[in-house]
């Protein structure tokens, strides 16, 4: 897209981030990553949603930690993707530590929070909790 002179913007970004998750490549996540920040979209909610699932998937939750403390605007989905990355990493304390932090910041878990909560404990082995 850079080469043609098509810059990417906050519609575009979400679909790259997305494609570099699935590719899985930790070096290519981390360019994108420094390419949005350059380019004035790391405060854009739908990339910094699309860059927590990012990190989540390729198994770097500490970084979108980092990237969840700085956004200056979450919604649900930005809590959820938080929720299921550690699910899907299998970090079930962490899993339950963000579902209380969310409660304990005013937002109501919704159906998506508790099934991303559920999955945690049951990939950890934990069905009686």
């Amino acid at each position: 897209m850079c080469a043609l002179g098509c810059q990417p913007d906050g519609f575009g970004f979400p679909l790259v981030i997305r494609a570099c998750a699935m590719k899985g490549g930790v070096t290519l996540c981390k360019i994108v990553h420094c390419h949005v920040l350059q380019m004035g979209y790391g405060n854009n909610l739908h990339v910094s949603n699309e860059l927590l699932g990012m990190y989540g998937k390729i198994g770097l939750m500490d970084i979108a930690c980092q990237l969840f403390d700085r956004m200056p605007v979450r919604t649900h989905v930005s809590w959820n993707t938080m929720v299921s990355g550690f699910a899907g990493n299998f970090d079930c304390d962490r899993a339950f530590w963000m579902f209380s932090r969310m409660e304990n910041e005013g937002l109501e878990p919704n159906s998506v929070t508790w099934t991303s909560l559920l999955s945690s404990f049951a990939r950890c082995g934990f069905e009686d909790k």
